[in-house]
């Protein structure tokens, strides 16, 4: 059986754990990303190339418009990785132990 773990990032500013986020993805190499909410007035997914995206840019964006407050996802396509970012915290949740420990030690 696969356990799901979820480690919590906190820090009061919401632009510098978004980089800090993008960081890490880079660092794991990470291509491929997807994010909900994608635009306003879309109820879908928007994809995005890591490398090219400004996704620090891209997360605090979609907070601005996450309706009632909800929070972000974001995913990694291609691993076992996603993410719910809100206004306090970010949240990594995986099924891989070597990623667990890789947001775990941020």
């Amino acid at each position: 059986m696969t356990t799901e773990r979820r480690i919590e990032m906190h820090d009061d500013d919401a632009r510098a754990r978004a980089a800090a986020l993008a960081g890490r993805l880079a660092e794991l190499g990470v291509t491929t990303l997807a994010i909900m909410p994608g635009a306003i007035g879309s109820d879908g997914w928007r994809h995005l190339s890591a490398r090219s995206a400004d996704l620090p840019g891209e997360i605090l964006a979609a907070l601005d418009i996450a309706p009632g407050g909800a929070p972000v996802e974001l995913i990694c396509p291609d691993l076992p990785l996603r993410f719910e970012i809100d206004r306090e915290k970010t949240v990594a949740i995986t099924s891989d132990a070597a990623l667990a420990r890789a947001f775990a030690n941020h």
